[in-house]
Formats: C-alpha cells, structure tokens, sequence
C-alpha cells in the first residue's frame, strides 16, 4: 500500500520563537529511580551522561542503608571491605579476536557489548578495576571462564565503591531506608507518582531497578491495563535462594589461609555441612594481586551457600565449619567479626531471555512510557544484563524527560506520535522543523522509533479489542471511489466478534478502475450471472408464448424464423446492473474504510493496529499488478502474513492480478457483440461473414495483448523476487523527498518498517533470503499456474448463453421442437467444450512463445491468426456434420458435441498440467 506514512514518532522542533511565547514556566523534569543496586546507578549515570538539560532531577531510593543490591553488598570490618555478593565483575572482551567475542545472543546486542567493553575499559583506567587472573577464580557454575572470550575484574576498594561512584557523575540525591510502597500512573496524567511510608514524589520517569518480585509487585499497584504483559513476563522469572558469610579473622590465620588458598582468591568446596558450601573466597587476594597484604591485616573470607536452606544463624556456624575442614584449624578461636547476609532472590536460573515476551533489552517494558521496568533479570550474566538494561531504561527515560521540558508530543498508550492531516490517504506525517534539531530531539526521536518498531513487529491491536472490519461491497466501493469514501467511508466500518475474512493488500499506484473491476467481477460475478440468467428467462417465456414482437430472419439452413435478442440484451443488462449494485457480505479489511483519515486519535489507532489485523485475518488477498511488489508497505504486508501464519500462509494468501478483470472484460464485450450480430443479421447476407471476421479477428488481437501483457508481468516479478533487495522497493515518502505537496517535510515509513521486519527475521538479509525463496514460491504458484479457470472461463461466454436462449425461444415459438433440441445441443457443445477449448490453446501458446519474444511480432502474430484458425476450424466442423447428416439436425449437433469432448479433454489435460 502506497501513502500511508506513519510519521513515526517524530517531536515538533519548536524554533526560539515559539519557545519564547507561550507556556508558563514548568517543573524541573524529575526521574526517580527505585533501587540502588547496579542497575540503578547505572541508570542515574548512563541518563546524566545522555541529558542536555541540566536541571534534570535524578533521585535514587534505597531501602538498605547504604547502595548495595547484590552487586554491591559486602562487610566492613576496621578499614577494610569484603564484597558479599558479586566477586567478580565480568564483561565479554570484544576486541579480544575470539569468533564469538561481540556477537549477538542472549538477549544482548553487539552495540550494547561494546558499550559495556568500554565502560569496563575506563573504569580500569581510572584504578577502580583490576584484571583478575582466570587461574585465581574458582570454577562456579556461574563463573564464565572461556580464554579470549570473558574478561574478569575485582574492585580494589569494593563494587560498592563503584555504585557510590556512579551515583556522583548522576549528581542523584539518593535516599536510604526508603521502601517504595506504591506506584500510581493514571493515563491523563502527564506525570507518575511514587509513594513510600509518609512520603510523596510525583516524577516525569519512574524507573524499577529492582529484583522482579519487587518490581512486579509495584506494577501491580500501577493499576494499568498495558502492564499485565509486563506482569505476566516477570511472573514466569526465577531465582535461586542464597546466602553469604563475611568472616575477619586475626592476622594469625595468614599462614593457615594462604596454605590452604595456593594461589587461588576462591575455592570450591562440595556438600561441606548440611548447608552445601560450595564458595569460599579469600577478598585480601584480590587486593594482594595488586598490592599485596598488610601487615596486621585480618583475613576477610566470604562463604557462599549453594542452596541456601540454613537460617542465617545455622548458616553462619556451617560457614566457620567449612573454613575449618578447609585450613585445618579452628576458626572459631580467631574469628573477630561477621555478617551473613540472605537472599531470597539471588542468582537468575530462569531469565527473561527464556520467557515468551515481546519486551527486550532493546524495548524494555514499560507504562504509559513514564513506569520503566529495568533490573538483572533480563540476563544470566549479572554486569551485562545490569548496564544493557540501564542502556535501555536510560534511552526510555530520555523520551519522557523531553515530555517534560515542554516538547510536543501526543501520550497514547505509552507511544507519542506528531500526527498532521492531509488529503485523504491514510498518512500520518512528521514534523515540521523550524530550525534543526538538538542532540536532545535526536535521542528523543530515536526513543519513540524503538517504541514504535517494537509496538508494530508485536503485531497489537491498539484501542480496539477486535479489529475494525467492512463488507466486500463497501470495501469495493471505496477502492473505487477513494476520494469520497475518505471523507465518511469510516463509519462503515465496525468491530464484531467474526473472524476477519480476508485482508486486502493493494498497491495504490495501481488505477482505481482496474482494481474495482477486477474485485466486482470476483466477488459478484456469480450473483450477477445468476441474475442476468433468470432475467433472461422472462422474455425467453414471453417470446415462447409470443407475447412479445420479432422480426423475421433467414437462418443458414432452414425456413425463416421471428427472432429478436431480448434474452441478450436483458441478461446483458441485468448483469451489468446486478455486478456494480450487488452487495457482498464477505467480512474483509480495507485500509481506505477501517483506518480514519480525519480523526487523529482514531487514525493513530488505526495505523499502530495495522500488524494485529493482520494476525487476526483468516487469509490475505493480493490485488496484484506489476506495481505491487515495487512498493514497501506492500512487501511490509506481506510479511506480516507470512510471519504470523506460518506454515499456513500459502494455502490462505490469494493473488487476484487485476489483468483479470481487463480480461473478462474484454472478452465478456467481445461476445455480447458477436452474439449480437449473430441474432440480428441475416445469414443470408455477406455482411454476417464480415462481421464475423472482424469480431474474429478483434477478439484474437485483444485476447493475445492481454495474455502477453500478463505473463510478460508475471515474469518480470519473477525475476524481481529472485533478486529482491530491499533497497529497491520504493515509499511514498521517499518518492518525494520526504515533503509534501506544499513544500513541507514529512516522517520516513522506511527505516521503521525495515526495522520492523529485521526484528520478525532477523536482519534484511534474512528478510530478503525469506522474500526470494519463500515469497517467490508462493507467487509463482498462485500466478504460475493457468489464469484462468474453466467456470470463469464459462462466466466470460454468457453472452453466448442469452443468445441461445433467444434462438430457442424462436424454435419454439414456430412449435418446431427437434429444432429447437438442437440448438441447445449445439450451445452444449460450443458453450461448455469448444470456446473454453479454444482459449485455453491460445492462452497455452502465448505462455509458451512470450519469453524472448517481445521483439518479434511474428510470434505474436502468429498466436492471433492461430485462435482465428481454431475458431474457424471449429466453425467448420459444426457444419461439417450437418453437411454429413442432413436429414437429421439434432443427430449431427449430437455428433459435434461428441466429437468437442476430445478438444475440451486435452484443454482439461492441459489446464491441469500448468
């Protein structure tokens, strides 16, 4: 479909004039975030990096006393620190020359690898991290010790110095002992609301850094109907239950310790106690690994449980039971201080990676875009899926922080759009810029094209519970008329609890009349030929009972008879009628008619639904033309069909060419003229044989153009999708350089809907590869096969059916019964075996000669004058027979219906073959 720009989510770049007008001053945008663990603090710094404005309010909330999570718990003992949780930072060494080093997988992206690799970078730089020797580390289950793939770090001072750190370039007020209790996001509201005991903090961005239990317990209290998916994500999550010991004991036990550690910081002890210890770590390693150990320093050991089903005070006692089978001494006598610390919600073993969501590290979850889900979850690996997840909550959090300083956006179901009316195609445009964009309206651009792109490729319905649909006859009437069925097309349409029959995918560069024609012809072309036969048959009564006038015409053989075409000019007309008025009741989707074109709302609906009507649909059908697969939103379609129908998309896609309707056309007027002259002139005159001729010889001309025309089409597509590149197909927006009639710019379909079906396959080269393999068979073997059925060939001839009516009725009408028997005969013959015959051995030799031909007008000159033939030679067996059997018409008209069974069998045989 052509111009049906979405105007992605564009901001209006307001120049200094507007700003200086207008609007009184605002609040400062504030952004809360929930949790000061790894996440949290990355976040806060990750947004400060990426704000330019700088009175942006960052607070951090804390229930602990200190920011710690489980990255950054640990115990302080005089002057020194043990990390309680984390050990380890690890991080994938992406300019290490590994095969796998950068490479997308478990729900990270390369690009946020990258980031993550530098910011790793930096912080060793700067002294706060210290490359840990893979030797030292003990081999956890956790533990990613690959050589050239992951690269491990220790905090000289602690993790938790880290966060403290993170949380100063935030510049964020951080507020310990704080519980958030409730989280409230009303969709009028243009802010969030985020409550703890006596305390009250409304904010543009509320951002959960928490472990998923806490965080899908806040949601819930949101009370928002776009967060059950969220919900029902985070509920599928899993952890596993740990706890850690922090032991200091008496310089004493250096010798003891260091004999029993070699030179490893961590050991791995199995089922050591009824608590299963499987984790002691010497923490005076790590810094001796770069600064030795003091003298008089205590011994800082930290104990990790492997199930964790000890309560804290056993755990604590299992923890010194397993130090001292490990070094061989008491412990107990040397122990100076302690901390055990539970976990209920440790080490991930069910992330969201392995849970069916559409949310990703690229999208994360959020409510009405001012709720942003973030925390460790998203991944195994606790560093990664910490920063990746910041990354992502940062970038969501940018959007709603320029909601607030006063950019123009429209909140719609957590997606802004910029929307602008114009004409009456379904268009949504962009903004018009007045002076070029900040870095801020840039990254605020990019945030609502993520939402966007992520929104379509889940293929949702957006307002609407069912999708708006129309019957076929509006649907066939507004394709005919697009201007007027823009203006009131769309109260046609409606939602209801059937299954949406078909969608209509179309090209709108294709004339408005080939396809209208080709769509009446498909959908009331039977009821049309039902009705203009039974109308046929009141004058064939009438002239039976001759109640109604004749002339009197000399047949080919026989005495005169009083003839007139009133069963042809009836069913003629009463077709045309009933084909144009008749009203099918298919249930279908039509862009025109189910998407509003004046009502900003609804049309924003109407667009973001787009890829849930498609999924909803029962099948999809194509009105094809050589400019179909030219266009993007086309090809855009057709994806969407095939990804969310699977396997079943072949059997249900249906390609109509509108070559058909041309065709039936022309065919259909070709007859009625023939016929006519057939009833009218006399026989008896050379002026019937010329008439004959030329009708002849204007049906082969137009049947050989049309059926040249459509296989050339055919081919031509075929040579298209086996080389398709999505850099060929072209967009409205692009056609015109992304302006307007009046000059002005407008949004890019492109870049989005790319991006929509690289996230369905994968990349554009795999979209591309699914196009040329998988799309190119399924046409080719809707448009491969004969174009033209044996019932809608039979349909093209009904001309000739009311002509025979009319010779019967004369028959009758001079009570000449055996007459009239065998002109039913011969119509049984001609209609049903010999004409369906003859077009199918043309069509057959114009598919045959077309290719590397179309400079030869001999082969096609050949294939007109071939139909002449088969007419004429027909013609010439019809009369074959009377000439054999003169005494007996209804005999020989039985003998040419005999003999027509073979053409009408090889033409069957040859209709099947293609």
């Amino acid at each position: 479909m052509a111009p049906r720009l979405l105007a992605l989510p564009a901001l209006a770049w307001r120049g200094p004039r507007a700003a200086c007008e207008e609007r009184p001053p605002r609040q400062k945008p504030r952004v809360v975030v929930v949790g000061a663990g790894l996440t949290g603090c990355l976040t806060a710094a990750l947004l400060r990096r990426s704000a330019s404005n700088r009175n942006l309010e960052i607070e951090v909330w804390e229930r602990a006393t200190y920011p710690s999570g489980r990255f950054g718990a640990g115990f302080a003992f005089q002057d020194h620190w043990a990390d309680m949780g984390a050990q380890v930072l690890s991080v994938v060494e992406v300019d290490s020359g590994h095969p796998n080093a950068g490479a997308d997988g478990h729900g990270l992206q390369t690009e946020a690898l990258r980031c993550a690799w530098r910011e790793v970078q930096a912080l060793q730089a700067r002294g706060e991290l210290v490359r840990a020797p893979d030797e030292m580390l003990g081999d956890t289950e956790e533990r990613m010790k690959y050589e050239g793939l992951w690269a491990h770090f220790w905090a000289p001072l602690g993790f938790a110095a880290l966060l403290r750190r993170y949380l100063a370039e935030a510049q964020a007020a951080l507020h310990c002992r704080r519980r958030a209790e409730r989280v409230t996001c009303k969709t009028w509201s243009a802010r969030a609301r985020v409550e703890s005991e006596g305390v009250q903090v409304e904010a543009d961005v509320v951002v959960l850094a928490v472990p998923a239990p806490e965080a899908r317990r806040l949601l819930a209290t949101a009370a928002a109907a776009d967060a059950d998916a969220a919900l029902k994500a985070l509920g599928a999550l899993g952890y596993d239950a740990r706890r850690a010991a922090a032991l200091a004991l008496d310089h004493a036990a250096y010798p003891l310790v260091a004999g029993a550690f070699e030179d490893h910081a961590e050991l791995t002890v199995e089922d050591m106690g009824d608590g299963k210890v499987h984790l002691v770590a010497w923490q005076n390693a790590k810094r001796s690994s770069s600064c030795g150990v003091g003298h008089g320093d205590p011994m800082l050991l930290v104990v990790h449980s492997e199930g964790g089903c000890a309560e804290s005070e056993g755990f604590l006692q299992e923890a010194l039971g397993a130090v001292r089978r490990l070094v061989g001494f008491p412990v107990e006598e040397l122990l100076l201080g302690s901390r055990v610390i539970d976990w209920s919600c440790c080490q991930m073993v069910r992330p969201l990676e392995s849970v069916p969501t559409s949310f990703s590290l690229w999208a994360p979850c959020s409510v009405h875009g001012r709720v942003v889900v973030a925390g460790d979850f998203w991944s195994q690996s606790s560093f990664l899926g910490c920063f990746c997840s910041a990354q992502a909550a940062a970038r969501q959090e940018r959007g709603g922080v320029l909601k607030a300083s006063g950019h123009r956006v429209w909140p719609l179901h957590g997606l802004w759009f910029l929307v602008r009316i114009r004409h009456f195609g379904s268009r949504i445009e962009g903004p018009r810029h007045m002076d070029r964009p900040s870095e801020e309206q840039a990254l605020a651009n990019a945030v609502y094209t993520e939402r966007l792109v992520q929104w379509l490729a889940a293929m949702r319905l957006m307002g609407m519970k069912q999708p708006r649909v129309v019957t076929a006859g509006r649907a066939m009437r507004a394709i005919a008329q697009p201007k007027r069925a823009a203006i009131h097309g769309y109260q046609y349409s409606y939602e209801t609890n059937k299954q949406l029959q078909e969608f209509w995918s179309h090209s709108w560069q294709t004339p408005a009349w080939k396809k209208a024609l080709t769509l009446f012809l498909r959908y009331n072309g039977l009821a049309a030929a039902i009705a203009g036969t039974l109308g046929a048959a009141v004058p064939f009564g009438l002239s039976c009972f001759d109640l109604i006038p004749g002339y009197t015409k000399q047949p080919w053989r026989g005495p005169l008879v009083e003839i007139a075409p009133w069963c042809l000019l009836t069913g003629a007309l009463l077709f045309c009628i009933v084909v144009c008025l008749w009203r099918s009741q298919r249930i279908v989707w039509v862009d025109l008619l189910c998407i509003h074109q004046t009502d900003l709302k609804l049309k924003q609906m109407g667009l973001m639904s787009f890829g849930g009507v498609i999924k909803s649909a029962k099948g999809m059908l194509v009105v094809w033309d050589e400019t179909w697969v030219e266009r993007l939103w086309c090809i855009y379609e057709l994806a969407a069909f095939m990804k969310s129908h699977g396997e079943e998309a072949k059997q249900h896609l249906l390609i109509v060419p509108t070559f058909c309707g041309t065709f039936w056309v022309a065919q259909f007027g070709l007859a009625f003229l023939i016929m006519l002259g057939n009833v009218v002139l006399p026989f008896d005159n050379v002026i019937v044989i010329v008439v004959g001729l030329v009708g002849l010889l204007a049906n082969a001309i137009v049947l050989e153009m049309l059926v040249f025309d459509f296989y050339s089409q055919v081919d031509t597509l075929d040579a298209r999708l086996r080389c398709f590149s999505l850099k060929d197909v072209k967009c409205s927006c692009c056609t015109n350089n992304h302006t307007d009639a009046d000059g002005q710019p407008v949004g890019c379909d492109r870049s989005i809907l790319l991006q929509c079906m690289c996230h369905w396959f994968g990349s554009e080269d795999a979209c591309e590869s699914i196009i040329s393999s998988t799309v190119r068979d399924a046409v080719r073997e809707k448009l491969g096969r004969f174009p033209w059925s044996y019932w809608a060939m039979l349909s093209t001839f009904m001309p000739v059916w009311w002509a025979y009516m009319d010779h019967t009725a004369a028959r009758i009408r001079e009570e000449r019964w055996l007459q009239a028997g065998a002109v039913v005969v011969n119509f049984l013959a001609w209609c049903f075996n010999i004409l369906p015959a003859v077009l199918t051995f043309t069509i057959a030799m114009v598919r045959k000669t077309h290719a590397g031909s179309k400079s030869q007008m001999r082969y096609r000159w050949l294939c007109r004058i071939t139909n002449i033939l088969f007419h004429l030679l027909a013609q010439s067996c019809d009369r074959l027979t009377l000439f054999l059997i003169p005494d007996d018409k209804l005999l020989s008209e039985a003998l040419l219906l005999a003999v027509s069974l073979f053409p009408a069998i090889g033409a069957w045989r040859l209709r099947r073959i293609s």
